[in-house]
């Protein structure tokens, strides 16, 4: 889901003006919230509820900057880079403790 929305992301900068971009992104961002969510209460997984949680900070970053009509600077990009590295790092540690998991079965 995550590679996949991340080539989206990339579909609607190529598309779409500067100034149209933001409801695309929202949109994507609700998106990947949406499908981590339906994951996190089929599986009851605590690592899937904090990536899910980290999506959420990532569609109210991208929400604070529409509405305030801010331009992206230093703040949005630690804060974004933080929440991206945040869900790959939830994503990789869930993959190792299923898999530490699945061999002790």
């Amino acid at each position: 889901m995550t590679l996949g929305i991340a080539v989206a992301f990339q579909v609607v900068n190529l598309v779409t003006l500067v100034a149209a971009r933001p409801v695309p992104h929202l949109i994507l961002d609700g998106v990947l919230a949406l499908g981590f969510l339906a994951l996190a209460v089929r599986y009851a997984s605590l690592w899937l509820g904090a990536v899910m949680l980290l999506q959420g900070v990532q569609f109210s970053l991208h929400a604070y900057f529409f509405v305030t009509k801010l331009g992206p600077g230093f703040a949005y990009a630690l804060i974004n880079n933080l929440v991206t590295w945040g869900t790959l790092v939830g994503i990789l540690a869930g993959t190792v403790a299923y898999q530490r998991e699945r061999r002790a079965a």
